[in-house]
């Protein structure tokens, strides 16, 4: 990299000589008090370094020769600015700069090394949205090269837009907005879609009367990261599909759609369920298959209006007793995750038509599955399971059913139930 203090005897182009002793003057001073040390601890020694102390056009220049692509071994104008690179004072101001959020304490990860992570999210999502047949021209050269500090500003603006302007697309095509489509279709930069999603409230605003009318919204395989607040004023929804995003959680705000009936969300990364999915007294059908949940809330006990309720490919360990408040439910998907117990209670789902626990880590089944009077289709397969329960008298009804792939040794009377399984 250019040593612009060094090259000012020979003219350089980044500074005057006034600013190289300035530049000197600080060394010293730096010098001459305690250095800037690597451990947090220490950081709070090192006031001298905020950024808006050096000389600004000192300040422009580290800033724009940051190479943000390799955060570990980032070397400024001088090796004698080592020290410097590695502060935490200075990469708060950076990640400031990038719009970076940021945690301090015994137990956070150093501010480099949490702007360095929110850098490498930001480049997986940018490189997502490439894909889409929308995504700017422009993105793909600015991942092409080393990312100094102004393209990273540009990365993150462009990808908390994306959504807010993808969403725009799709709301202008259904009221059959022609102005608002033309203006949409012919971007070609990232800029373009960074103004047009500020856009976005006020065309919102201003058709609003109409967009309020909708009763279906299918905003899957789009790569949404986030659902702008104008979505919760489309109190109309009866079916909101959001498949193949790049959800990490469902906003409070979706108790605000009172006659939601069908909530698609499968194919994301959804971490947590909000109680707020109780407050939707018209919900019949909920799909959170294939996310990354790990725990189901005892307020499952609230959705007492589901008929479907698909929890498939998840890595959800127990399911709370409470289940056994969805009487209404018909159709419950279990499938692809990690239980090894199923609660007593299932059993108190009468109109229960199709079970699907394949692929967990049961062993045992409970017995009050035999009291489902309404269950055509039972699928255990690829579990451990060893025996099924004595109790279990009556299996007649089952249509569908799947038991291989368990470890079973079962006795003499299941024997004979099973054997009419198999021949139904």
């Amino acid at each position: 990299m250019t040593n612009p203090v060094n090259n000012n005897n020979q003219g350089s182009k980044y500074f005057s000589q006034v600013e190289a002793k300035q530049v000197e003057s600080f060394s010293k001073k730096r010098k001459a008090t305690e250095s800037c040390e690597l451990h947090q601890s220490k950081v709070s020694k090192t006031e001298y370094f905020k950024l808006d102390e050096f000389p600004i056009e000192l300040t422009i220049q580290i800033l724009k020769e940051l190479n943000v692509r390799e955060l570990i071994n980032i070397s400024y104008l001088n090796k004698d600015w080592h020290e410097f690179s590695n502060c935490d004072l200075v990469w708060k101001e950076i990640a400031i700069k990038i719009d970076s959020p940021f945690e301090t304490g015994a137990e956070a990860k150093t501010i480099k090394q949490q702007a360095k992570d929110y850098i490498e999210d930001l480049k997986i999502k940018t490189r997502n949205i490439q894909k889409h047949s929308l995504a700017p021209k422009d993105i793909k050269d600015i991942l092409s090269k080393n990312l100094i500090i102004e393209n990273g500003i540009l990365l993150n603006q462009f990808a908390n837009s994306w959504s807010k302007f993808i969403i725009f697309c799709i709301l202008a095509n259904e009221i059959g907005d022609s102005d608002a489509l033309e203006r949409l279709n012919g971007v070609n930069t990232s800029g373009e879609i960074i103004n047009l999603a500020k856009d976005f409230s006020v065309w919102f605003e201003k058709n609003k009367n109409e967009l309020t009318q909708l009763q279906e919204l299918d905003l899957s395989e789009n790569e949404i990261t986030s659902i702008p607040s104008e979505i919760w004023q489309l109190t109309q929804l009866r079916t909101l599909r959001l498949y193949g995003n790049q959800l990490i959680s469902i906003p409070p705000e979706i108790g605000q759609l009172p006659l939601l009936k069908v909530f698609g969300l499968s194919g994301n990364q959804i971490t947590t369920i909000p109680s707020e999915i109780g407050q939707l007294p018209q919900l019949r059908a909920l799909d959170l298959s294939y996310n990354q949940l790990t725990i189901i809330p005892t307020e499952i006990g609230e959705w007492t209006t589901l008929l479907e309720l698909d929890l498939s490919g998840n890595q959800i360990a127990a399911i709370p007793s409470e289940i056994g408040q969805l009487t209404l439910l018909e159709n419950l998907d279990l499938s692809h995750n990690q239980l090894t117990t199923i609660p007593s209670e299932i059993g108190q789902l009468t109109l229960l038509e199709i079970l699907d626990l394949y692929d967990n880590q049961l062993t045992t089944i409970p017995s009050e599955i035999g009291q489902l009077p309404q269950l055509r289709g039972l699928f255990l397969s690829d579990n451990q399971i060893e025996t099924i329960q004595r109790d279990i008298d009556d299996w007649s009804q089952l249509k569908k059913h799947a038991l291989s792939d368990n470890q079973r040794r079962i006795i003499e009377k299941e024997i004979t139930l099973l054997s009419r399984l198999f021949d139904t």
